[in-house]
């Protein structure tokens, strides 16, 4: 990790827990473990502040994993579930906190949604959203009620962190930044065995190089003499993961 970096996660990660008197962590529904920061826990907890967990996007999985968590809401921003819940949890820490004001931080790796759950709980939009990794460039703090305050927060993600399938399927790490995408998309076929097979309606192969030829192929994307582009159709398969189509 180059050393700007790594201090400019320590600082954020300080900042948030020095001045906040609740910390969000925003967890992704489809990858609860992967996308669950042990370091920032450890030292919200250390700090004696409150630590709430929100799994958010429950609208794109049929169950979420039992992470053991607690306390947890559930939420999807999309379809404006669990946010009045979230909202409540809020006020209930808050309310044991003396405090004038009470400032909540929000973390979480980049697209988890972390923007998203803070406009749905301050109830229009405030923070900027995007699906492109790493959007929210600085911090700013937003009212949600007279007391509470949100702290937004950049999702720094310090390298080594994640693996890189992981980073992949949580939309942290963009498809066409990928060093080897060919490998990457084969090992995702390894773990989840027909699942981008069945989307590109190609033939399970033990030979996961040939299906890649094969997606190529089918979807045209080639070289000169009708070569099948195999690096290209795996950046293909990786965006189509990114965007959930791929489930």
């Amino acid at each position: 990790m180059k050393r700007g970096m790594k201090k400019k996660y320590s600082d954020i990660v300080k900042k948030v827990i020095n001045e906040a008197d609740i910390v969000l962590e925003i967890l992704d529904a489809r990858m609860v473990v992967e996308s669950r920061n042990a370091q920032v826990e450890s030292l919200v907890r250390r700090s004696g502040k409150r630590l709430v967990f929100v799994v958010n996007k429950i609208d794109l999985v049929r169950r979420v994993e039992n992470a053991k968590m607690h306390p947890v809401i559930f939420v999807s921003t999309k379809q404006k579930r669990g946010i009045q819940m979230l909202r409540q949890r809020i006020m209930i820490e808050a309310n044991k906190r003396k405090k004038e004001n009470v400032i909540v931080g929000v973390i979480g790796y980049p697209n988890v949604g972390k923007s998203s759950v803070i406009n749905a709980l301050r109830g229009k939009k405030s923070a900027p959203t995007s699906s492109i990794a790493g959007f929210t460039k600085g911090m700013q703090l937003i009212r949600i009620s007279q007391r509470v305050m949100l702290m937004d927060t950049p999702g720094v993600l310090p390298k080594g962190e994640r693996k890189i399938i992981e980073l992949i399927q949580l939309g942290s790490k963009m498809f066409d930044r990928v060093t080897d995408p060919d490998i990457v998309v084969m090992e995702i076929m390894t773990k989840n065995k027909g699942m981008i097979e069945r989307f590109y309606k190609v033939d399970v192969n033990d030979d996961k190089e040939k299906t890649l030829e094969d997606i190529a192929r089918k979807k045209h994307v080639l070289k000169k003499q009708g070569i099948p582009d195999v690096e290209r159709a795996a950046r293909l398969v990786l965006r189509d993961i990114q965007l959930h189509r791929i489930k």
